[in-house]
């Protein structure tokens, strides 16, 4: 029996290191019916880290450390007592996790975008070493447009990976990783209002998931302190009480979610100036009335 566990336990590591998360998922399967505890480790560790593990050769099939940390909190939470894995609410764990999931496909998005951009801007180069001299002026002036646009994209993505750290260090607080327990990259994060100003064009390009990544703050939020709205949200369980987060701890959240809500606001005014009712309606199905602005704003 132990040699069988040794065996299968080598297969579900190897499926895991060649990010193949079916085939990781079926071992682990069977290795949770002969040693669940061994099991439930294997998915702790990487839900701890956020899947970031190292050595992972990332495929098509999972390919990205949140979406592996996101598809074994799915399977963590199969665990016939999952309220007691660390002491943690399976819904905030989940919603934690779904949080630096989401944050990694807007980043993903971006940093695509930004592989288009280069891509076109190398081709730019080649066209304009065979024009003319009077039309390089002009190519010149677009190609640093170009460039300073690609900049700005990945300022966005640097800031996208600095939400998704501090996702990440909420998680690992909250099943009790502290400071003491955190690798050297794992530094504090923090983010300021000002800061964020360079997701604006993102927040347009991304509006969809940026308004899951609202809800998914909004859940979390709500969590926290069900009462904080007029709507009838349950009580909270004594562990809920015993994890109670501090304001400070949930102000870079509803800082992130006022800034999308304001972003569109802003818009949609833009849009009623220039007449433009479409796309005002565009932006009008993102704002909440519930997601931190006063209202006197929506006036």
């Amino acid at each position: 029996m132990e040699r069988e566990i040794e065996l299968l336990s080598r297969v579900t590591v190897n499926h895991l290191f060649l990010a193949q998360f079916e085939a990781f998922r079926a071992s682990l399967l069977s290795l949770r019916k002969r040693k669940p505890q061994l099991a439930l480790a294997i998915l702790q560790t990487i839900v701890a880290q956020g899947g970031r593990i190292n050595g992972v050769l990332w495929s098509g099939n999972c390919g990205s450390p949140s979406l592996l940390a996101w598809l074994s909190a799915l399977e963590l939470l199969k665990f016939d007592d999952a309220s007691s894995i660390w002491n943690l609410d399976p819904e905030i764990l989940r919603l934690k996790v779904e949080f630096i999931l989401l944050v990694q496909v807007i980043s993903s998005r971006v940093a695509e975008s930004i592989r288009r951009l280069v891509d076109l801007e190398s081709i730019e180069k080649e066209e304009v070493s065979i024009e003319n001299f009077e039309s390089r002026t002009e190519d010149f002036a677009e190609g640093a447009n170009l460039r300073d646009f690609n900049g700005d994209l990945v300022d966005s993505v640097n800031f996208l990976d600095r939400i998704s750290d501090l996702g990440l260090q909420r998680l690992k607080g909250d099943i009790g990783i502290g400071n003491d327990d955190m690798g050297p990259s794992d530094v504090v994060v923090s983010l300021e209002e000002g800061e964020l100003q360079c997701l604006r064009k993102v927040i347009f390009d991304q509006a969809e998931i940026f308004d899951a990544l609202c809800c998914n703050i909004q859940k979390q939020v709500h969590w926290y302190d069900p009462y904080d709205s007029g709507l009838a949200i349950s009580v909270r369980t004594e562990e809920k009480v015993s994890l109670s987060s501090s304001e400070e701890e949930l102000k870079p959240l509803t800082l992130i979610q006022m800034n999308v809500q304001m972003a569109h606001l802003d818009a949609l005014r833009e849009c009623l100036k220039e007449d433009d009712e479409d796309g005002a309606i565009s932006h009008l199905r993102f704002l909440h009335d519930d997601y931190g602005v006063v209202e006197p704003e929506y006036r």
